[in-house]
């Protein structure tokens, strides 16, 4: 599949996945996963895409974590489409969101402070999740820490890039 197509069908997966989880939580988890999964069907480039996902979404599911225990993000029930969504997102730096790559790291925090604040009040008005605090500190600390995140998300999906090419040939031998 030529990189054109796997950045669409990532976008569109991705897009998927979101909607899936925010509005059906994990109702259709197996449609999510069967999404997550087709992509590395696809693939050319399986091991790095494998460990991009596993480095990033480590980090994503962990501040989550720590978010949900600390009673920032209420759940009523454990939002396992989630930690799906954390995968394709991970995925994501490296596809239909590779252009972030190329910008400052300036640009990225602000990137990340927008769309990831936005991204998530967006999953509240849906009713995919409640928030602890106040809407004004909930949108503070989002932008806070999406801010930050963002810029090191991109660091460490390039990072886990860099052996690519021997990995994927190992594959193919």
């Amino acid at each position: 599949m030529t990189s054109l197509y796997m950045m669409i069908f990532n976008l569109v997966s991705f897009q998927a996945i979101w909607w899936l989880g925010v509005l059906w939580g994990n109702v259709y988890l197996w449609l999510s996963s069967l999404l997550l999964l087709g992509h590395f069907v696809l693939s050319k480039h399986k091991m790095r895409d494998l460990r991009v996902m596993w480095f990033v979404s480590l980090i994503g599911i962990s501040v989550d974590a720590a978010l949900i225990f600390s009673g920032f993000f209420i759940f009523s029930s454990t939002p396992v489409w989630l930690m799906v969504l954390w995968g394709i997102f991970a995925i994501s730096l490296q596809y239909s969101l590779g252009f972030l790559s190329r910008l400052s790291v300036y640009l990225q925090a602000i990137f990340g402070g927008v769309f990831g604040t936005i991204s998530y009040l967006a999953g509240y008005k849906f009713g995919a999740v409640e928030l602890g605090y106040s809407m004004t500190n909930s949108v503070i600390a989002l932008i806070l820490i999406w801010s930050i995140l963002l810029p090191v998300l991109i660091a460490i999906a390039n990072m886990s890039a860099v052996n690519r090419g021997q990995d994927d040939q190992s594959i193919t031998q």
